[in-house]
């Protein structure tokens, strides 16, 4: 049975984060980014997604700016979602002197064993 939730919190600016990791032997839907810029001026951010199985960071977007004191929403839709297998990561990188929070939220489903009668 899969279940929704949601993370947040404030990126160090400067500083590639990872704000999410996939769990062993489960697989998320990526459903919504969120992104705030706390600041008076317009700041830059970028996200990735990182592809364990393939050991391979995918550009989501790439320094995108976000005006001052305005939001940023990647996902949200119906049928927007990413599929991440476990050990999948969500990468965010914010600019020098930049101010955003983030809330990512998921739905995250264990995989089923599956047993084999040889």
């Amino acid at each position: 049975m899969s279940r929704k939730i949601s993370a947040g919190g404030a990126l160090t600016p400067n500083t590639k984060t990872t704000v999410y990791t996939v769990p062993t032997k489960n697989s998320a839907y990526w459903q919504l980014l969120f992104l705030s810029n706390h600041l008076g001026s317009n700041k830059s951010i970028s996200a990735w997604w990182y592809n364990k199985h393939n050991n391979t960071e995918v550009t989501i977007f790439d320094a995108v700016n976000v005006d001052a004191k305005k939001t940023l929403q990647f996902g949200g839709g119906t049928n927007e979602n990413v599929v991440l297998e476990e050990g999948d990561e969500i990468r965010l990188l914010s600019e020098t002197g930049s101010s955003f929070t983030y809330i990512i939220t998921l739905e995250v489903t264990p995989k089923s064993a599956v047993q084999f009668n040889i």
